[in-house]
């Protein structure tokens, strides 16, 4: 979803959608790289409840500081 956020042209001009879409598709690779490389499937229901968590401070409108990985994002300048 966050890769169709920042392909449509209405979506990916606005400031919030584009933070959060960033962050959504890093953190999703970053789930990936980690489910499959380092800890397997033993971590999946921590990754998933905070997915869950992070998408609902998104819907009400806050913004999402994820440790590490916004720091990082800030530091490619995606952010």
């Amino acid at each position: 979803m966050s890769i169709i956020v920042l392909l449509m042209e209405d979506k990916k001009n606005r400031p919030f959608l584009r933070y959060h879409a960033i962050q959504s598709l890093a953190l999703s690779v970053a789930y990936m790289i980690t489910l499959v490389i380092v800890i397997g499937c033993c971590l999946s229901p921590v990754y998933l409840v905070a997915i869950i968590y992070y998408g609902i401070k998104a819907y009400n409108g806050e913004y999402v500081t994820i440790p590490f990985l916004t720091d990082f994002c800030k530091q490619q300048k995606w952010l």
